[in-house]
């Protein structure tokens, strides 16, 4: 469902959320949701915020309706969406997408929902995913 950059510390915060500490400022979350993908950074100036980005909109629409978040555009940096949230309330909300998670197969499942185009952006991923694949992973 997700890749990180960098290994992250899950525990349960004082209110029942869970929250992701990163042990290096700056590193950087890719997440693959029923929605879509996005990339989760840290805010460069604000403590506790994350900057969730989106090459196409439809991938943030998922946050942004849960969460009561505005999608902003951003034309001119290298994710044209993004949505800035706390910490905590993008971790509830990832925990959420696990646990709802109904589908045995993530990419049949992304053609019915977001069609060919997305699944094939999908395929050329795990394509290129799979060239760092173990040599012996088969075997």
């Amino acid at each position: 469902m997700f890749g990180c950059q960098k290994a992250y510390k899950w525990g349960n915060s004082t209110n029942g959320a869970v929250d992701i500490q990163s042990s290096k400022r700056g590193q950087k979350m890719w997440v693959f949701t029923e929605s879509g993908f996005v990339s989760a950074i840290r805010h460069h100036s604000e403590a506790g915020k994350l900057v969730v980005r989106a090459r196409d909109y439809k991938s943030l629409e998922g946050l942004a309706n849960a969460i009561g978040l505005d999608i902003e555009p951003s034309p001119g940096r290298d994710y044209p969406y993004r949505v800035f949230i706390d910490d905590s309330t993008f971790a509830t909300w990832l925990s959420k997408q696990v646990m709802g998670v109904n589908y045995t197969n993530y990419k049949n499942h992304m053609e019915v929902t977001r069609g060919h185009d997305f699944t094939g952006a999908l395929h050329n991923v795990w394509s290129t995913m799979r060239q760092v694949e173990d040599d012996d992973a088969r075997q």
